[in-house]
């Protein structure tokens, strides 16, 4: 057929790359429309793969584009919505988030903050199916990680879940020096 636009007037790649600050622009609108109007935006999120979509620009530089897109899975999260959870587990959803985590060493900064709070607001509201996809399918990224508790809390949780309802809670000291006994 005719192509328009599409064929050799097509204008140069350099020309259709989005600026950095309007996608975090963008991004920061989608998390008003998450929780703002929960109901008519999640069809059209889960429907056009809107979360994978943000979630692929953690692989761009710019460091403040990958925190805005790490608080836009916040967002998703933070409505404690069973589709959203669902959808997030069924598409590995937190890979990305962990991989830049991860890449981002043991350095103090916004985007190290805005994936420890994400994995603590999982724990502190006890949304179970997340606590133990994030542990069955990361633990291996975190257990490294020493320097706050955000993690051993989370496996923590983790574990008193697998014992099910009546069962004494592990004591915290337990998960330090597991397979050790007096």
């Amino acid at each position: 057929g005719e192509g328009g636009a599409i064929g050799p007037a097509a204008p140069p790649k350099a020309a259709t790359t989005v600026p950095a600050w309007t996608l975090v622009k963008t991004i920061e609108l989608l998390c008003f429309c998450v929780q703002h109007h929960s109901f008519r935006i999640k069809y059209y999120v889960l429907r056009n793969n809107v979360v994978e979509k943000v979630l692929n620009l953690t692989q761009r530089r710019e460091r403040y584009l990958v925190v805005a897109a790490v608080r836009f899975l916040r967002a998703c999260v933070g409505l404690k919505d069973e589709f959203y959870n669902r959808y997030i587990m069924k598409n590995h959803l937190f890979s990305p988030v962990m991989k830049v985590f991860a890449a981002n060493g043991s350095r103090y900064n916004l985007l190290n903050s805005a994936v420890l709070e994400l994995v603590d607001f999982v724990r502190r509201e006890n949304i179970k199916n997340l606590i133990a996809h994030i542990v069955e399918e990361y633990e291996p990224l975190f257990t490294e990680v020493t320097y706050v508790d955000t993690f051993r809390l989370l496996k923590l949780r983790y574990q008193q879940g697998q014992q099910g309802p009546g069962a004494a809670p592990a004591a915290a000291g337990d998960l330090s020096r597991p397979g050790l006994g007096g």
